[in-house]
């Protein structure tokens, strides 16, 4: 049985989504990710955000992308990789901050072209935020905004932002 996922969690499609009401008409595509914004435990209690867009869906219709317990990893044991999509960022690239807050203080950024494929690793997610993987460390050490800080607990980006995605999941 899978675990029901909580406000603020990472969540896909499951497998048989289409066997759960109308979830294919919903903005959740195969193999992208939304944020679960609401549980009213209702007949269909999973409230959706995937960009600007929101959806009703039912239980059994999505389910949890990363463990709550902040896993580097995806349940099968992948890494999570999130690319930037260029028409959402600005030219400096994205901005990582010490902590989950748009006023906490920036340490790097996530320049283009610095990254392979302009992706980075991630270690977590939370909501509208991913934890930058700590082996990205010593690429954005070349940041010209760079600040030492710890990156097994420092270093988050927001994956979207004023309903615009930032960074698309590639790999889970």
């Amino acid at each position: 049985m899978r675990a029901r996922p909580v406000v603020g969690d990472q969540v896909r499609l499951t497998s048989d989504f289409a066997s759960h009401g109308d979830a294919s008409g919903g903005p959740l595509a195969v193999g992208a990710t939304g944020v679960l914004v609401q549980d009213d435990a209702s007949t269909k209690p999973f409230k959706v955000k995937v960009g600007d867009r929101e959806w009703w869906y039912k239980e059994g219709a999505i389910e949890k992308c990363v463990a709550a317990s902040g896993a580097s990893s995806s349940s099968s044991g992948a890494v999570l990789r999130y690319k930037m999509v260029s028409a959402n960022i600005a030219s400096g690239g994205l901005r990582v901050r010490k902590t989950m807050s748009l006023t906490s203080a920036h340490v790097a950024s996530v320049e283009w072209s610095a990254f392979p494929d302009d992706t980075i690793r991630v270690a977590e997610v939370r909501g509208d935020w991913v934890k930058v993987h700590p082996g990205e460390y010593s690429t954005m050490r070349s940041s010209r905004s760079f600040q030492a800080h710890d990156p097994a607990t420092e270093g988050w980006c927001c994956w979207t932002l004023g309903g615009k995605v930032l960074l698309q999941q590639v790999s889970a």
